[in-house]
Order: structure tokens, then sequence, then C-alpha cells
């Protein structure tokens, strides 16, 4: 899959099946962007109850489940 070289959107194939799961993948990452709201600022650990749409500062040396993540902004949608 290709993506966007500034906000790392992830763009349409050609003849791609399922398209709306990127375009909402694209939108819910542009949402979590243009609006962004930190709940918190340099987490490490993942928080056990999280609203869709919260977004966290990771800290520079998180625990193991968020390591990917670390001073990276997270957030949370559809769940996930």
């Amino acid at each position: 899959m290709s993506y966007t070289p500034k906000l790392n959107l992830p763009l349409l194939a050609p003849n791609q099946a399922q398209k709306h799961v990127t375009v909402n993948d694209a939108i819910a990452r542009t949402d979590a962007l243009v609006h962004l709201h930190l709940e918190s600022i340099g987490i490490a650990l993942q928080p056990t109850e999280i609203a869709d749409g919260a977004c966290f500062l990771v800290h520079e040396a998180p625990d193991a489940e968020l390591a990917d993540a670390a001073g990276q902004i997270a957030w949370r949608d559809d769940g996930a």
C-alpha cells in the first residue's frame, strides 16, 4: 500500500477491493490530526479505558505494549 509523504495517509490502489476501508482510515487519521487534543502528555502505559478519538503523546521509553509508538501520538479509533 502507498501512503502520502507528509501525513502518511493511505492511498487507494488501482482495482483495490474494499476501498471504504482505506478511505475510512484516511478520514480517521485526518480527524485525529486536524482536531488534535492530547488527553495526556508522555504516557508510558496504555490506559485501560479510552474513548474513541482520544489522543495521547507516548513517552520516549514506554512499556513493551507501546514500544513501537515511542515519542509518537497515539489515538484510539474504532476500539483499537
